[in-house]
């Protein structure tokens, strides 16, 4: 009998996640990454076509994109096995700069105000506002953002209940971007910044922390008296603008963190007194932003800046990229639905990063609630946009 540590097992389960929801194209292409081809590849493609055939519902395949440059900006993106969203819009989409209103009496570098009115009820330690273009502005109309120094965090999204979401939000999906002055990732002992936590209760129910190492889950009160962890060293870009997205469900038992698109941790089949069991509340988050363990270096002190937080209670998203495989997608915007059906969803088409690449360059996907996703990339076409000018030849 061959024996695992939970990391191994956890590395596993992470590329058994990306061949599920690429299907067995990418898995092909995965057998390649495996440590132990013989015993692991199979596994996986045992397991993927189990799946596969044991469930009716397909990924989502996208045969049609309507309105691209359009007056309105309003796409219509058809196709099948796009899965039941009940509220298209999610629970909340903060890019700064469309809370303009909120923040009107907010200076540059200002504290930001919070409360019920505010997309966030409160902040850990203070959180400031951003009233610069240049040289962090990332699109044209870029113009704030949040930034923490040194030790700062916002706190408890409103839209989902504040400091008490309803106990039946067991699921949350979460993405944001971030840059950081000097970069998080120190090589001291007992580094453990954070980035985020997800809590469902107190001090000592669920705790769920991401830091620059990996993921820890803690349950105190449940009578999880260690913390359940997965080790992964954060790998994005130390001092540029990076893409966090952490997708949890109690109820299937699993965590899930992304860095640029790529999976970084994973936790499935935690004892049952870690997630499964019930909660004082449903899960909310606490701190996202930084957290830096004890100490005073420039990473501790450092600034971080973010903007484009989207929160909701189902991964379900459009996704709009410059890269034509779901598996090389690395820069990306997402997209806010107007409308969410299973053959046809709307969207007000944003490129915002992609301003300056042509639409025939660029491509959609949908990833649907149970998290599969089209692994080819929809090219969108703008029939009304004008063509680039015909080269002339002198003579």
């Amino acid at each position: 009998m061959t024996y695992r540590s939970r990391h191994e097992t956890n590395q596993n389960s992470r590329h058994e996640i990306e061949c599920i929801q690429a299907r067995l194209s990418l898995c092909r292409v995965l057998q390649n990454r495996a440590k132990s081809p013989s015993i692991w590849v199979s596994g996986v493609i045992a397991a993927s076509l189990s799946l596969i055939s044991t469930t009716v519902v397909a990924a989502p395949s996208i045969t049609q994109v309507d309105g691209v440059g359009t007056a309105d900006g309003v796409v219509t993106i058809s196709g099948s096995g796009f899965g039941n969203k009940p509220s298209a819009a999610p629970a909340l989409w903060d890019t700064v700069d469309n809370h303009a209103d909120l923040y009107s009496g907010t200076s540059n570098g200002g504290v930001i105000p919070t409360g019920s009115s505010y997309p966030f009820s409160n902040t850990f330690h203070n959180v400031y506002l951003d009233r610069s273009s240049s040289p962090r502005g990332q699109y044209s109309g870029d113009d704030m953002r949040y930034m923490t120094s040194g030790n700062g965090s916002l706190s408890n999204p409103s839209a989902l209940g504040g400091g008490n979401p309803p106990k039946s939000l067991r699921e949350i999906y979460v993405r944001y971007r971030s840059k950081f002055e000097v970069g998080p990732v120190e090589n001291v002992n007992n580094s453990a910044h954070k980035f985020m936590r997800i809590w469902a209760g107190g001090a000592n129910d669920l705790r769920i922390t991401w830091n620059i190492h990996g993921l820890h889950i803690g349950n105190y009160n449940a009578g999880a008296t260690s913390a359940y962890t997965d080790w992964d060293t954060w790998n994005g870009e130390q001092t540029g603008w990076n893409i966090h997205e952490i997708w949890i469900n109690l109820d299937k038992n699993f965590i899930h963190t992304y860095v640029n698109g790529k999976i970084l941790s994973s936790i499935t089949g935690a004892p049952s007194n870690y997630l499964t069991g019930t909660h004082p509340s449903g899960l909310r988050v606490a701190q996202l932003g930084w957290d830096p363990a004890h100490g005073s270096t420039a990473v501790h002190n450092q600034k971080q800046w973010l903007n484009d937080i989207y929160i909701d209670s189902s991964p379900a998203r459009v996704i709009l990229s410059d890269a034509a495989r779901w598996r090389d997608v690395r820069k990306s915007e997402i997209q806010i639905p107007k409308t969410w059906g299973t053959t046809s969803i709307s969207i007000n088409l944003e490129r915002r990063i992609f301003e300056s690449i042509p639409y025939d360059d660029l491509y959609l996907y949908v990833v649907a609630p149970d998290g599969s996703v089209n692994g080819d990339g929809f090219p969108i076409r703008c029939s009304v946009c004008p063509s680039p000018p015909t080269a002339i030849e002198l003579r």
